[in-house]
């Protein structure tokens, strides 16, 4: 899945995580042809506005951000029943539509009423008629997990990542702040899967990335980059997020860090 250019290296490379003049998210209503329906549109929100603040926001601790993760972002077509993150939207591949379109006439569904885990299982459904990659779904876990309504739910979805993000460290052409992210989400899932000491362990190993042939303009230098690590793994060794405290996506009684800002 392409992100939306919300990189988190601009803004390091920008040398500034400031909040914009206006904290807010916009969105512009607008018809997207329906993929699986010829001639029926789907009624979408198409990206306004939004600023940097979102790297402040907890959803940062499993490396997703706002936009990107909100439900508007799951734009849905009522006539088919297609559904898709507004990224991809209109990516399905001439050799996955037969099966989409086979898999949506099997199941069909009232998209619109659907209740956001039904509406995120059945965005999974269909993505995995589509066939994506590793890459993909160390990404969509991660979403998940952030979507879950209780953090058992959301450490379902992260020990799913897990073994993703392990194999993309051994690959040898890894950028350096793409490996340093990994690292970073390796040693915090390892510790939610029970394993401080081994979480702590990939969190050392962020110091000795190589940042050699690295352009600072786009992606920042590396000591922005580990300061801004930097302060989650602190809340995260402080046990700031353990337990139920790490579904950050939702308030959580007892928990300083929740909710959408923090």
């Amino acid at each position: 899945m392409r992100r939306f250019a919300i990189a988190l290296a601009a803004v390091l490379g920008a040398g500034t995580l400031a909040a914009g003049s206006a904290l807010a998210i916009t969105y512009m209503a607008s018809d997207e042809p329906d993929p699986f329906a010829p001639g029926a549109k789907c009624r979408v929100g198409h990206l306004g506005s939004w600023g940097s603040y979102v790297y402040q926001y907890p959803s940062r601790f499993d490396m997703v951000f706002h936009p990107f993760v909100d439900d508007a972002m799951i734009w849905r077509c009522p006539t088919s029943g297609y559904v898709s993150h507004a990224a991809d939207f209109d990516k399905v591949t001439p050799e996955s539509r037969e099966r989409v379109a086979a898999w949506l006439k099997a199941n069909p569904a009232d998209v619109e009423k659907l209740d956001p885990k039904a509406l995120r299982d059945r965005l999974e459904a269909i993505y995995r008629e589509r066939g994506m990659d590793d890459a993909f779904w160390a990404f969509f876990y991660r979403m998940r997990a952030y979507w879950a309504e209780t953090a058992a739910e959301g450490d379902v979805y992260r020990a799913k990542a897990l073994p993703l993000l392990r194999a993309k460290l051994e690959r040898t052409d890894l950028s350096p702040p793409a490996r340093l992210e990994t690292l970073y989400l390796v040693g915090y899932y390892t510790r939610r899967g029970g394993d401080p000491a081994g979480g702590r362990r990939y969190f050392t190993q962020m110091e000795d990335v190589d940042w050699a042939g690295v352009n600072v303009q786009e992606a920042g230098s590396k000591a922005d980059n580990l300061k801004y690590f930097a302060t989650m793994i602190a809340a995260i060794e402080a046990g700031k997020l353990d337990a139920p405290c790490g579904q950050t996506g939702h308030d959580t009684p007892g928990c300083t860090l929740g909710g959408e800002a923090g």
